[in-house]
């Protein structure tokens, strides 16, 4: 599964969100970290643990 996502600088950190999802963004100190926020951000919106 891909998961398309967008991110941007600011400071020490990324900020980034999913897509098809930019309400929920997340942020991180590397590009792994925000992979794997955005992995559990997807997993909870579609288990419904996430609501829109």
């Amino acid at each position: 599964m891909e998961i398309r996502y967008t991110y941007r600088q600011d400071g020490k950190f990324l900020i980034g969100h999913i897509d098809t999802y930019p309400e929920y963004p997340t942020q991180a100190f590397s590009i792994e970290e925000l992979e794997v926020n955005l992995q559990d951000i997807y997993q909870m919106i579609q288990d419904g643990t996430l609501s829109l």
